[in-house]
């Protein structure tokens, strides 16, 4: 009985090795990137927070190519230089957007952040909702591409 059941086990766990599945039933992928959803720190109407855009390589291996984060801000908001990495930029257009390369090579397991300065106009109250995307060449995955993050006003 006990053969049989680690003969089972053996060729179930073959099969999911060829037909690209890793353990624990996941699907094996090479690269994934993903948006973790950080909520930026309250702040008051006119004042400063910042947003983390946080992107993870939850895939097997490291990211072939480059890679674009793109932060795009509530209304009634404004990016605030200085940008970490130094290369964002803010985008042209009717919302405020900044975005960000990072280059090749983000391992598996392995984290990149973006930060952006972000100014609370003086009339915003309540929850402004932003968004953080990533974008790849060969990202399997793109339904975890994009986050929303909420900014609180406070006081």
């Amino acid at each position: 009985m006990t053969r049989k059941w680690v003969a089972a086990a053996a060729v179930g766990c073959a099969m999911g090795v060829l037909m690209g599945a890793a353990p624990g039933g996941r699907q094996a992928r090479e690269q994934d990137l993903r948006v973790e959803r950080l909520d930026p720190a309250p702040a008051p109407a006119g004042g400063l927070t910042e947003v983390h855009a946080f992107v993870y390589n939850d895939g097997q291996e490291s990211v072939a190519g480059a890679f674009t984060v793109t932060v795009t801000l509530p209304a009634g908001t404004q990016p605030e230089e200085p940008y970490f990495p130094r290369n964002c930029h803010t985008l042209a257009g009717a919302a405020p957007v900044v975005q960000c390369s990072f280059p090749s090579g983000l391992q598996a397991g392995q984290s990149a952040t973006a930060l952006v300065p972000v100014r609370l106009g003086p009339d915003v109250r309540g929850v402004l909702v932003g968004s953080v995307r990533v974008a790849s060449v060969g990202d399997p995955n793109p339904s975890n591409d994009v986050k929303q993050f909420d900014i609180v006003v406070s006081g």
